[in-house]
């Protein structure tokens, strides 16, 4: 039997990715990974206006991009910690609506996973 209403157990996470430039960018693999004993990660892809939207537990999580088109990956707009200048944050009972992914950094050789940071 379901005790609590889906708004008390599952909350959002949305954002936007942009690029250097400002811009929008469309159709960027994005991931999620709920840190902890019970690790899981989700993935989508951003909006053609550059917008995403997960569903999300209370939990502490870490973001990553997947690309071929850039190497550098930061995030800004939530409460965060900073574990080896990589990105950590924790969803704690309320939506995270205003979080801002600046992807750049040139061309990689190769589709690759890049872990997201904080600016310096």
């Amino acid at each position: 039997r379901v005790t609590r209403s889906p708004s008390e157990v599952c909350q959002r996470l949305s954002g936007m990715v942009v690029g250097s430039d400002g811009e929008p960018v469309a159709d960027l693999t994005i991931s999620l990974k709920l840190e902890g004993e019970s690790p899981r990660s989700f993935s989508l892809r951003s909006a053609y206006d550059g917008t995403f939207s997960f569903p999300v537990r209370d939990g502490s999580y870490s973001l990553s991009i997947a690309s071929d088109r850039f190497s550098t990956c930061h995030a800004t707009g939530f409460d965060h910690t900073s574990e080896e200048g990589r990105a950590r944050f924790t969803v704690s009972g309320r939506d995270v609506t205003d979080m801002r992914v600046t992807v750049g950094g040139g061309r990689p050789d190769r589709y690759k996973y890049t872990e997201c940071t904080f600016p310096e």
